[in-house]
């Protein structure tokens, strides 16, 4: 099971909400693998009757969902090599599906993490594509399955945490708000999801076949309910998940309470929302 990386990542929606110099301080979302899912995060009375938006989109240089599939064996990709006995074509229909389905899953995580004011985008991508994000983010150059980026969480913030927009909000009136300004301060961030690396791991782990480097990633991840499910839309559904509370400021790396912490509220959700 792949690690799930998070990083700061440079985009019109970041610079949009860096020019508004709005300073801000981060909440705490009360949580922990004892005490259940995160408080509601304060949000301004301006902004309290808005209804978030969840955007699935193709990566850019991708023209449709027929360009995620790929073919049995990548070989632009040195270490994707699926096993020989799987079925390449078991999951065509995942792919044709995945873009309503997503919207629909995150949509609902998100009222569950009491996040149902706040925008994500989730940007459905190749391997050649999804190895290039994790190089230029972390160094790496070789695939994975999901990329949280964060746009509401600063460097000194604590798991569980993101900025607090009630601090200096801009606006005074409901005929102040600017909805394209509001839509930038509410954007949690961008989910980049590879359905194809996910497939890969899906297929190795269907015919017991190692993955290359396989030690690295032993004990991180997403929960150890995705590695029990052979559905790939499960899989693709328990990563956004797992993105989605990366965007939130949980982590799974800086120390065992916040791997428990996080592992947690994962499975908590997925038995709540029977992903």
């Amino acid at each position: 099971m792949q690690l799930v990386k998070t990083a700061t990542r440079t985009t019109a929606t970041a610079l949009l909400r860096s020019s508004l110099s709005i300073s801000r301080c981060s909440t705490r979302l009360h949580s922990s693998h004892s005490t259940g899912r995160p408080s509601p995060p304060p949000v301004h009375s301006l902004l309290s009757e808005r209804v978030g938006a969840v955007t699935v989109e193709l990566d850019d240089g991708i023209g449709d969902v027929q360009d995620l599939i790929g073919t049995q064996t990548d070989t632009h990709i040195d270490m994707i090599t699926f096993p020989s006995e799987y079925d390449h074509g078991t999951n065509y229909e995942s792919y044709e599906t995945l873009e309503g389905r997503l919207q629909l899953t995150a949509s609902n995580i998100m009222k569950w993490l009491n996040y149902e004011n706040y925008d994500v985008s989730i940007i459905l991508t190749d391997l050649e594509h999804q190895t290039s994000h994790n190089n230029d983010a972390f160094g790496k150059n070789s695939p994975t399955d999901v990329l949280s980026f964060p746009s509401l969480l600063s460097p000194s913030s604590s798991p569980g945490t993101v900025d607090d927009l009630t601090v200096e909000f801009p606006f005074t009136s409901p005929s102040d708000v600017n909805l394209e300004i509001c839509s930038s301060m509410m954007h949690l961030g961008d989910i980049f999801l590879c359905p194809r690396y996910a497939e890969y791991v899906l297929a190795c782990d269907l015919h017991s076949h190692p993955l290359p480097n396989y030690s690295e990633w032993t004990s991180a991840g997403a929960s150890g309910t995705m590695a029990e499910t052979r559905d790939l839309g499960r899989r693709c559904d328990i990563l956004i998940l797992h993105g989605l509370l990366h965007l939130i400021g949980y982590d799974h790396v800086n120390g065992e309470e916040e791997k428990m912490t996080m592992e947690a509220l994962e499975e908590m959700a997925i038995k709540e929302l029977k992903l």
